[in-house]
């Protein structure tokens, strides 16, 4: 999951992340955040009240979190090595991707413009 799906389901303006809920309610699917978006998400100045913050721990709490171990480090630079992707997308969109690799999952994002620089990985739709 990117960060960009928790973003703009907390600000009200999508409801991708709604349906993934669903989803998994209904055992249909897993959700996993990588570390990485847990960062980029609690980045935000809005997380320096509290309130936001009990919100953000709950919604959090709903996801598998994929932790950026040397397995996945050494897969994101063996990735972007072979693509060249760092001059073109953030460092943390190419940890992101490696998580979608190594635990075989799509990856759900409204940001597909830099993901499709990543061959063959596979979108949640």
């Amino acid at each position: 999951m990117d960060t960009s799906i928790i973003i703009d389901h907390v600000r009200g303006t999508g409801n991708l992340l709604t349906a993934l809920l669903k989803a998994q309610a209904q055992k249909k699917l897993q959700l996993i955040a990588p570390s990485v978006v847990l960062f980029e998400f609690y980045s935000g100045s809005s997380l320096d009240k509290k309130a936001v913050l009990d919100v953000a721990d709950l919604l959090f709490s709903q996801f598998t979190t994929h932790n950026i171990d040397e397995e996945t480090a050494k897969y994101a630079a063996r990735l972007n090595r072979m693509h060249k992707l760092q001059n073109h997308i953030e460092s943390i969109d190419i940890l992101i991707s490696a998580v979608c690799f190594l635990t075989k999952a799509k990856l759900a994002t409204n940001n597909k413009k830099h993901f499709q620089l990543v061959p063959h990985l596979s979108f949640y739709n």
